[in-house]
């Protein structure tokens, strides 16, 4: 199994592919991964691969577990051809959900309306500089970039591309993969009509998405389907 490194912006469906991978590699369909991440200072083994989250394991990059493979971030200082024995995964989504997400998450949905546009500017600001770092100036051989739309439009495809990039040298149980999609909730969890201030904030929110067109354009990311 080669050794990877999955860099992605906050809230672009980091923990789904986790539980997805860590459900294949320790081929249980029950890991209880929401359970043993928050053991602190504990890594997750699921057969050859050894999970560590930056933040809750450590805040060392690489690493310094021997049984750790696969470490999971939302950013490093370190691009990937400066390291050519780490094999990268960029996930990445279009920054609209991702600042709804972001908003309710960290303001738990009570905020104004004038501090939403607020807020949403500036995670798009860094949406920007983060998707510039890490996929614009990508193509590098050790990069997988993967986009958390093509994943729930096509998780069987994708999941299976991303396990031979992980583990070149095994064959894939394309039947235990199906297995481990069967038992996960993969789809979109919100809509953009739940969002408590759409209708007053849809022409703001289009005109935000127009500011990121030519990256939404250049990796291919869908975009919003206003209503």
């Amino acid at each position: 199994m080669n050794n990877i490194r999955l860099i992605s912006y906050p809230k672009s469906g980091q923990h789904l592919l986790v539980q997805c991978l860590l459900r294949y590699f320790s081929r249980d369909l029950n890991y209880p991964f929401e359970n043993r991440r928050k053991d602190e200072g504990s890594i997750l083994i699921a057969g050859q691969m050894g999970y560590c989250e930056k933040g809750l394991h450590c805040n060392e990059v690489p690493c310094r577990e021997p049984a750790v493979n696969f470490q999971a971030m939302h950013d490093c200082h370190k691009l990937w051809y400066n390291e050519p024995s780490v094999n990268h995964i960029i996930l990445y989504r279009n920054p609209i959900y991702i600042m709804l997400s972001l908003c309710n998450y960290e303001k738990n949905g009570i905020v104004s309306l004038n501090n939403y546009l607020r807020y949403f500017i500036g995670y798009l600001n860094e949406w920007k500089e983060w998707i510039h770092k890490w996929a614009i100036k990508g193509g590098d051989v050790n990069a997988h970039q993967l986009a958390y739309e093509d994943f729930l439009n096509e998780p069987l495809d994708t999941l299976y591309f991303l396990i031979k990039f992980i583990d070149c040298d095994n064959d894939i149980d394309r039947e235990h993969l199906i297995k481990v999609i069967q038992s996960m909730d993969i789809c979109q969890k919100h809509k953009l009509i739940d969002f408590h201030y759409y209708e007053h904030l849809k022409e703001q929110m289009k005109q935000l998405e127009d500011l990121i067109a030519s990256e939404l354009e250049t990796l291919n990311i869908p975009k919003v389907e206003w209503i």
